[in-house]
Formats: C-alpha cells, sequence, structure tokens
C-alpha cells in the first residue's frame, strides 16, 4: 500500500516479545485533537481546512477500495476510520492510519462475514444484524468523520442524555426536521460557505443512509473534490493541491533495511506505541516514528 494520504508502513517486527508494525511518525496530532481541541471551541481549523482535509481522506480510502491498492485484484477495507485515526503532518496534510481491524475482499465477491470493532458513534449500525463486512462500512464511518467536521461535536458522547449521545442520529434528525444549519459550528460555517457547507451536508447525509443506498468511496471523493475546488474558486482562494506529486508519491523518510529498533513505549492510545530508529551508521540519523501494537 502506498498513497500520500495513508501512513506508510517502515517494517515489521517480532522479536521484543510482541507483533509490532513501525509506520513513519506524522508529527501534528490527530483529526480529533485538532477537532475537539483540549477544551470546546479550540480548534484552529478554518472551513476551507476541513474541505481539504476531507478531500484527502475520502481519495485514501478510495484507493484501499479500488484494486489499485493491491497487486491480486482485491479490495481493502479499513474498518476502524474515525477521526483519532486521521494524523496531521506539520503542513496539515491527512494522513489515514491504524489498520489494526482490516480486511481483504476478495475482487469477485462485494463483502465478508465478520463484526465491527472500533469507537463507538463511527460504527455501520447495520452490521450489528447482518455480520457482513464490505467497503459500505468505510463508507458510513466516513459520513459521521464528515459530520464532525461540519459540527465540530463528538461522534459518541456519553455525557449527555440517552437518545443524544450519537452524532450521526442527532444529525439525521436535524437534517429530517429541516435544522440541519442549527447543528452546524457557527465559528466555522458562515453565510459565505454555507452553500457548500449545505452540499457536504447531503453527502453526509448519503454516507449515513441505508447500506444499499450508500454511494461508494470513488463517488464521494470525486464529489467532494468538485466541492473544494468551486468554494476555493468562487471565493477567489488559492487553491487546494490534491493531486499527488512523483516526489511526494516516492518520497521515504529513510529505509528501514538499515535501521535498528530501541526503545518501544505504549503511549495514551493502546493501540500505539513511540519508538526511536536509528541508522546503523550514525547515531545522529534519529527519526522519530509511530509504532503499531497488534
Amino acid at each position: 500500500i502506498k498513497h500520500r494520504h495513508i501512513v506508510r508502513l517502515l517494517g515489521y517486527c517480532a522479536d521484543l516479545g510482541g507483533e509490532i508494525l513501525v509506520c513513519e511518525f506524522i508529527n501534528n496530532g490527530t483529526l480529533y485533537e485538532h477537532i475537539h481541541g483540549k477544551s470546546e471551541g479550540s480548534s484552529t481549523l478554518s472551513f476551507q481546512m476541513r474541505m481539504k482535509i476531507a478531500v484527502e481522506i475520502s481519495a485514501a480510502l478510495e484507493y484501499l477500495h479500488s484494486s489499485s491498492s493491491t497487486s491480486k485484484n482485491k479490495s481493502i477495507v479499513h474498518l476502524n476510520v474515525n477521526s483519532k485515526r486521521i494524523l496531521l503532518d506539520k503542513n496539515y496534510r491527512a494522513r489515514l492510519a491504524n489498520f489494526r481491524e482490516a480486511k481483504v475482499i476478495p475482487q469477485d465477491q462485494t463483502q465478508i462475514q465478520g463484526t465491527l470493532r472500533g469507537l463507538a458513534g463511527y460504527l455501520d449500525p447495520e452490521n450489528k444484524q447482518s455480520k457482513k463486512l464490505s467497503t459500505k462500512n468505510d463508507v458510513y464511518s466516513f459520513g459521521v468523520v464528515l459530520v464532525e467536521l461540519l459540527t465540530s461535536q463528538k461522534a459518541f458522547c456519553g455525557e449527555k442524555p440517552k437518545g443524544q449521545r450519537g452524532l450521526a442520529k442527532l444529525f439525521a434528525r436535524s437534517v429530517e426536521e429541516g435544522r440541519w444549519d442549527q447543528i452546524l459550528d457557527g465559528k466555522i460555517i458562515k453565510e459565505e460557505n454555507l452553500e457548500t457547507a449545505k452540499k457536504v451536508v447531503d453527502l453526509a447525509k448519503s454516507c449515513l443512509g441505508l447500506q444499499n443506498e450508500r454511494p461508494s468511496m470513488r463517488e464521494v471523493a470525486m464529489k467532494l473534490e468538485v466541492m473544494a475546488w468551486d468554494y476555493s474558486a468562487a471565493k477567489g482562494l488559492a487553491k487546494l493541491n490534491f493531486s499527488p506529486s512523483p516526489k511526494e508519491t516516492d518520497e521515504l523518510l529513510g529505509s528501514p533495511s538499515n535501521a535498528q529498533l530501541l526503545h518501544v513505549r505504549r503511549e495514551h492510545d493502546e493501540s500505539f506505541g513511540r519508538a526511536e530508529l536509528y541508522d546503523d551508521s550514525s547515531l545522529q540519523n534519529q527519526i522519530e516514528i509511530n509504532v503499531e501494537l497488534v
């Protein structure tokens, strides 16, 4: 798997008392942290930046779902898409991370048996009955992320009264009652971007609909990119570069074949750790990386 908006796997290790995936380190935190911050209303992500992130992650998922992500004409489903699994680099370029729950679906099939496991609020509710896994599960989870970007509300909040804890249901109810504009984050959704926000609302609604009525990630990615470009053009903003350049596609943090892995420690998120990677030839070439504990 090699895509500019997917965290790159650098290596695999089974010599430290467990199986470990060594991934590149993305140094600007998670989308969750940038949306919700240390306190409510502390996010600094602009509407245009949120559109950019949505475009980038939709492109990553479209790549995974297409046969181009594998050499054997199979699709990969992430099955754990949420704002804590989206990392931002210093330039606020989004990367999809953590493939612990990912599955491969043969190209001649549209679904496989399985049960979703992940964060409350992001999981496709239809899986509870069907016990089937497909690309449409990722579409649903991405729809929740879209709503999160629009509203700056958490996907699930156990502190709220029962019936209001899940953002997807709250969003659907607001749309059905014609109150969709009231649930949006008023600090980022202004009169000048309300038209584009409504288009994203409609797209999010379709992603959260019944499984057989949801769009594919290819459709979602194409619609989002058109929305983002149209918005930038209409407002005279600098158009964001969503197409990967050869340099960005091929860049590497370093060759893991000439490296040693030292001192793995677990972080607050139990699925990730932190490690230090040293080049054999020089301790000056230290690189900080993410370690996914599997």
